[in-house]
């Protein structure tokens, strides 16, 4: 809590940038809860599954369309989480050695969030769920990194 307390400027002030940019991307039926537990590899091609969204949400809201960029911020915080659950869970991992991984960990989330993007966009293009405007998808991304 004292973190949350210690960031809530920089919190308000990315924030208010969202009022001073037109998104002006589509927004579409978003996954909902889109995080690698959702994700099958087939070996040949990758699946995702359960569309039904989040479900502590009533279906009215969970069939409202959103910006795309939601389903990203969700896989991106999944890799995020994915790789600090792991370290965590290795009792029998000395501090140091957990202090090592926790550093390899973050440099691997980073990577990944960004190697999640770079495919993202190649595959989309310039599909109109995208902000277009660099700015607009600067600012969207800044929320989510």
């Amino acid at each position: 809590m004292a973190e949350l307390i210690r960031l809530e400027n920089e919190i308000l002030s990315r924030q208010a940038k969202l009022l001073q940019v037109r998104i002006g991307a589509t927004k579409i039926r978003v996954h909902g809860d889109y995080h690698l537990g959702q994700v099958l590899n087939t070996g040949k091609d990758v699946v995702i599954t359960e569309f039904e969204g989040e479900p502590a949400r009533p279906m009215s809201e969970r069939k409202m369309k959103r910006p795309a960029m939601q389903d990203i911020a969700d896989i991106l915080r999944s890799f995020h989480y994915a790789i600090y659950s792991a370290p965590s869970q290795q009792q029998a991992l000395s501090e140091d050695d957990t202090e090592f991984l926790k550093i390899w960990a973050e440099r691997w989330a980073e990577w990944m969030k960004q190697l999640f993007m770079d495919v993202y966009l190649e595959t989309v293009g310039r599909a109109t769920f995208i902000p277009a405007d660099p700015a607009a998808f600067y600012i969207c991304s800044m929320l989510i990194f």
